[in-house]
């Protein structure tokens, strides 16, 4: 029960960051870095930071040692949520001025996307994969705790802002990503303890041996001889790069579809949300900018959180679409992306449909519901009827597909607000 509450622990701090600062972001733009464009920046580079992270500790992962990683990861992750908390403290603009503490909260925030959308979920989902056999329930404590992340950070900026206001909800946010942590680290040390926490080299040399030696022959599987056999005679560097390249390269020339699915998934996603979204005035002055851009941002997290749920239950996946026909689905998603744009740029005189209050709710809840439902199908598509020598090389390229779309959304979506907005 502990090694699935740790990885539980772990889903949540892999989403927990990014979640937080989803919803603190309408309180950055409008009041903390008022006019600094808070959003139109922070949205793609954070992504592109994880997605960099991910990508090299795909081809080096294997040479560091995990223990150690994850050692660093949790404590770092504790001072990037501090840091924040004082970064974001009003009281701190009597010692920096706003332009200077706006890059140092960047600088942060890209040192929390290292930490959480790199290091921790590639470490993570190495050590889920490596464990699953002896622990089968892990996977589904991890995805599960990645779900929570958002309503755990939905629930503390409703309740904090509803009794206090946006100022102690955000440090709300950060004390608790600070807490999350903790939690981790604690149970990260309880697991280490167990001798859980294992180096997926050690595992690739004991394969090797395994594969290299049969039962009949002396010095055969696993025994002593056999694996410094293996290590006396290990392939130079560049060969061990060619293979792994080619290894990468068949793999997904067979299994691309659902890489593909999630990848426009996440572009259509981070297209319009939060950057386009954030834009998004409540018409009548109902609502505060900061507390409408925190509405909109709390809808989404309700409706992906449902759209994954829902998913779960078999009787449903099984009406849903196969694999070869999910990115059907998918491309008819596209026709919601214009009606973001629509319910910003719309004059006051469209308050009937897109300034509708309920319009926009309805739009973003449908929008995020699908966001939701179709990840987890095309990962549930994705991890199923592979062959066995496929199943590494999948299970690396499905994150890394979604990670990749954010990236590109995330930057078009910057560059198409910069450009709208330089037209008036």
């Amino acid at each position: 029960m502990s090694v699935n509450r740790a990885f539980f622990l772990f889903g949540v701090a892999t989403l927990l960051p990014w979640n937080c600062l989803m919803s603190a972001m309408g309180f950055m733009d409008n009041t903390v870095f008022k006019g600094l464009g808070w959003t139109v920046t922070i949205t793609p580079l954070f992504q592109f930071s994880g997605l960099f992270t991910q990508l090299l500790l795909l081809g080096i992962g294997h040479m560091l040692p995990t223990k150690i990683m994850l050692f660093l990861v949790f404590p770092l992750g504790i001072l990037g949520a501090l840091l924040m908390l004082f970064l974001c403290s009003m009281t701190t603009a009597d010692i920096m001025n706003n332009t200077t503490r706006f890059y140092c909260a960047v600088i942060t925030c890209l040192g929390l996307s290292i930490v959480a959308n790199g290091m921790l979920q590639s470490l993570a989902g190495m050590l889920v994969t490596m464990l699953v056999p002896e622990h089968p329930a892990l996977p589904a404590m991890y995805v599960n705790g990645i779900a929570v992340a958002g309503v755990m950070s939905f629930v503390v900026s409703i309740m904090v802002t509803a009794g206090a206001g946006h100022r102690y909800a955000v440090d709300a946010l950060f004390l608790l990503l600070a807490m999350t942590y903790v939690c981790c680290f604690i149970d990260f040390l309880y697991i280490a303890r167990l001798g859980l926490v294992r180096d997926n080299c050690k595992s690739t040399l004991t394969a090797d041996a395994l594969n290299l030696h049969d039962g009949t022959q002396p010095g055969g599987a696993g025994s002593p001889r056999a694996l410094e056999g293996i290590a006396s005679r290990r392939p130079s560097r560049l060969s061990r790069a060619i293979s792994r390249g080619s290894t990468i390269g068949g793999t997904l020339r067979r299994e691309w579809k659902q890489q593909v699915n999630l990848f426009v998934i996440y572009v259509q996603t981070f297209l319009v949300f939060p950057v386009v979204s954030s834009n998004w005035r409540c018409r009548g002055d109902l609502l505060a900018p900061e507390t409408y851009v925190l509405a909109m941002v709390s809808v989404f997290q309700i409706g992906d959180l449902a759209g994954r749920l829902i998913c779960t239950v078999q009787s449903f996946s099984a009406r849903c679409p196969s694999g070869d026909k999910l990115w059907m689905v998918v491309a008819a998603r596209s026709v919601l992306l214009p009606l973001f744009f629509l319910c910003w740029r719309i004059p006051a005189s469209g308050e009937w449909l897109f300034g509708n209050i309920g319009f926009q709710v309805v739009l973003m809840l449908f929008f995020s519901f699908t966001n939701g439902a179709f990840t987890t199908l095309a990962f549930m598509r994705g991890a199923s009827g592979i062959q066995a020598e496929d199943r590494d090389v999948v299970g690396r390229a499905l994150p890394l597909a979604l990670t990749t779309g954010i990236v590109a959304g995330s930057v078009c979506s910057s560059g198409a607000v910069m450009w709208l907005g330089t037209l008036g």
